[in-house]
C-alpha cells in the first residue's frame, strides 16, 4: 500500500533557496563511506534506534544502491561521458562517491540509522559506457542480480529508506533483488531516489508490488543539479515527512 507522504522537490529546492540559511554542499565522510562497505561484506549491519517526539523508538535502516560502489575498480573512465564530473558521480578527496551514497549517508546522520549498501554479486564494469550498454540491454531482458551483500535479520528494523537512482525509468536490478530477497511486511517503506531529469516514475508502485504487505511512502526526489543541496533537502523531507516524530 502507498502512503504519499511526499515532499515536491521543486517545493524543497524553492524552499531551500528562498533559505537565509543555506549550508551549501553536503560533505560525505569517506572513512564511514569505506566502513559500510567492509561491514557489508563482512556481518549483519547492528540496529540503531532514533527515538522521536512521542517516545516511540525507530529502528532504522538505510539501505541504498549506487553504482560506483558496485565496480571492481579504484576508478570510472569513459569516453563518451566526463565522469569526474558526471551528474550522477561526486568525487571527494579523490573518492568517487555516487549521489545515492551521499543522500543515504545525511539520511543517516540525521536519524542515526544504519546504512547498508547493495552490493551486486558481479561487478558492474568501470567502463561507464559499457555499463550503460550492458545494463539497457539487461533491463530489455528483465535480468535480475544475485547480491553480495545480505541485510541478515531485517526484522530488526521497523523502518526502512530505501535510496536508488533512476536507471531508464525504472528499478535498478540489484534493488529489486533486495526487495525480493527481504520481507518488508507491517514496516514502513520510504522510496527516495536521484533522477537526472524524472520524478519516481512509476518506481514506488513497483516496490509496492513487491511488498504488498510494507506501508509504502513516497520520499522524495533529488536531481543531480540539485546535489549541492543534500543536506538541507534531506532535512526539510524528515520534517515535512514527520519521519522524526
Amino acid at each position: 500500500m502507498i502512503k504519499r507522504a511526499s515532499v515536491l522537490v521543486g517545493t524543497l529546492v524553492l524552499t531551500l533557496l528562498l533559505s537565509a540559511c543555506a549550508r551549501g554542499p553536503a560533505r560525505t565522510d569517506n572513512d564511514t563511506h569505506r566502513e559500510t562497505l567492509a561491514q557489508n561484506e563482512k556481518k549483519p549491519v547492528s540496529t540503531a534506534v532514533v527515538h522521536n517526539g512521542q517516545g516511540n523508538p525507530r529502528r532504522v535502516l538505510i539501505a541504498y544502491f549506487t553504482y560506483p560502489d558496485n565496480t571492481d575498480a579504484q576508478a570510472i573512465h569513459s569516453k563518451e561521458y566526463d565522469v569526474m564530473t558526471s551528474a550522477s558521480l561526486n568525487v571527494k578527496d579523490g573518492e568517487i562517491i555516487g549521489n545515492d551514497a551521499m543522500i543515504a549517508n545525511e539520511i543517516a546522520r540525521e536519524t542515526g540509522g544504519d546504512v547498508f549498501s547493495i552490493l551486486a554479486e558481479k561487478p558492474y564494469s568501470a567502463d561507464y559506457d559499457a555499463m550503460i550498454r550492458d545494463e539497457k540491454a539487461a533491463a530489455a531482458r528483465d535480468e535480475q542480480r544475485e547480491l553480495k551483500s545480505h541485510v541478515g535479520d531485517m526484522s530488526r528494523y521497523d523502518t526502512v529508506v530505501l535510496v536508488y537512482p533512476i536507471w531508464w525509468d525504472a528499478l535498478p536490478a540489484p534493488v529489486t533483488s533486495f526487495l525480493t530477497e527481504n520481507d518488508f511486511s507491517g514496516k514502513a517503506l520510504y522510496a527516495v531516489a536521484s533522477s537526472g531529469d524524472s520524478d519516481f516514475v512509476d518506481t514506488v508502485e513497483d516496490i509496492a508490488a513487491l511488498e504488498p504487505d510494507a506501508d509504502v511512502y513516497e520520499g522524495f526526489v533529488l536531481r543531480h543539479d540539485e546535489m549541492g543541496e543534500t543536506s538541507d533537502a534531506v532535512r526539510q523531507w524528515l520534517r515535512t515527512a514527520n519521519f522524526m516524530k
